[in-house]
């Protein structure tokens, strides 16, 4: 399938699961409606051949009442018997057909399911590695500020100092940690964050 540019679109796995479930399910749905049918068509044939086989001991009865012993089978109703009794084999055997069809397919979109499902996993979880991945990037490059704050800090100590030495009153200097570790920079930011309300 094309986007809008014409570049062809990549289908990612989930994608091409989901896509084959889809299918799937379709080709059930049609099976389990031609099954559907098939019952009903077996039970109105059922219907019909219990009328003809009425008709039939009816027919039956009153030859016996008028001819005695000497009983003349109707063809016409043995005949549309015969149609109906092979017409309900066909049937059977049509429904018979679709159940052997319509299970395997259910298996098949159980596991087709179960494999889009890993499979959205395993992409949730390369997404989530790449969050981590960049949240140990972005964590990283902390060095470089707090390596240049641990500098000026220090040159600015070493400005009081010399004020000091020279009698002047030592300046204060902005509050911030005094560490030079990236852990406790890095904690002692985020509780400032915290008492702002930022985070």
């Amino acid at each position: 399938m094309d986007d809008a540019t014409g570049t062809p679109t990549r289908i990612t796995p989930p994608q091409e699961a989901m896509s084959t479930l889809v299918d799937s399910v379709g080709t059930l749905a049609k099976l389990m409606a031609d099954e559907a049918l098939a019952e009903e068509k077996i039970q109105a044939s059922q219907v019909a051949l219990a009328a003809v086989k009425k008709k039939i001991s009816e027919s039956l009865v009153r030859s016996y009442i008028t001819h005695g012993p000497n009983i003349s089978m109707p063809e016409d109703l043995m005949s549309q018997e015969q149609y109906y009794e092979r017409l309900l084999l066909a049937l059977e055997e049509m429904k018979r057909e679709l159940a052997q069809k319509i299970r395997p397919l259910q298996l098949q979109i159980v596991e087709a399911n179960r494999e889009y499902l890993r499979e959205t996993f395993d992409s949730k979880i390369r997404r989530l590695n790449r969050c981590l991945e960049k949240i140990d990037k972005k964590t990283l490059a902390f060095r470089q500020p707090l390596e240049e704050y641990n500098s000026i800090r220090s040159e600015l100590q070493n400005l009081n100092d010399k004020l000091e030495q020279l009698g002047a009153v030592p300046l204060d200097l902005p509050s911030g940690p005094g560490s030079s570790d990236l852990r406790e920079m890095i904690i002692s930011r985020v509780e400032y964050l915290k008492s702002l309300g930022k985070i």
